[in-house]
């Protein structure tokens, strides 16, 4: 179970640094980060994003602006690390 917060949020959490995934994994989630920016830009359609934090599983829907091969972007400057990002649900 995850708990739901705004996007405006993430700048003051700590994420947790244990998450580890296999290559197969990763490559996985970077695709559907890269689709969600797409859709987010041409569409402004919304993602959510479950990830872990040292307090916890969080959630957010949002847009993502922006992929990285360490994380995404979202509106208002919010970052979330890739290492930290549990699942990724187009909307």
């Amino acid at each position: 179970m995850s708990q739901h917060i705004e996007k405006e949020q993430i700048p003051h959490l700590k994420f947790a640094q244990e998450a580890a995934h296999s290559e197969d994994q990763r490559q996985a989630l970077l695709v559907l980060i890269e689709q969600a920016v797409i859709l987010g830009n041409a569409f402004h359609n919304k993602v959510k994003i479950f990830f872990a934090t040292i307090d916890g599983t969080k959630d957010v829907e949002t847009t993502a602006w922006a992929a990285t091969s360490d994380g995404v972007c979202l509106k208002a400057g919010a970052f979330i690390p890739l290492k930290s990002i549990q699942r990724v649900e187009l909307l």
